[in-house]
């Protein structure tokens, strides 16, 4: 894949949640809003709950427990949410 490491890394784990398999189908489409919340330096997004939920026309607290999920129950991530994000079932290919 071409691109800056940034864009990489933010594919990389948008694919590591699509193959995580312990996650809830509606985890993926977060994640991929989450991912255009990205900031380049910090690796930070913080949009919020509503903002999520009414971007896919889900409910809040679908956004509130895939989050959850993701993040092995924690309900905020400090620090680069990607690199928070630890995959608990199936891994993508070539992940450690």
């Amino acid at each position: 894949m071409s691109g800056d490491a940034f864009t990489r890394q933010k594919f990389e784990w948008i694919k590591q949640v699509a193959l995580d398999g312990s996650l809830p189908p509606s985890a993926l489409r977060i994640a991929v809003v989450l991912a255009e919340y990205l900031n380049r330096s910090s690796g930070d997004a913080w949009p919020s709950i509503p903002r999520v939920a009414a971007e896919l026309e889900i409910v809040e607290n679908c956004v509130r427990k895939s989050i959850k999920e993701m993040y092995g129950g924690r309900r905020r991530i400090k620090g680069p949410i990607a690199a928070a994000y630890v995959p608990q079932g199936k891994r993508a290919r070539g992940a450690a």
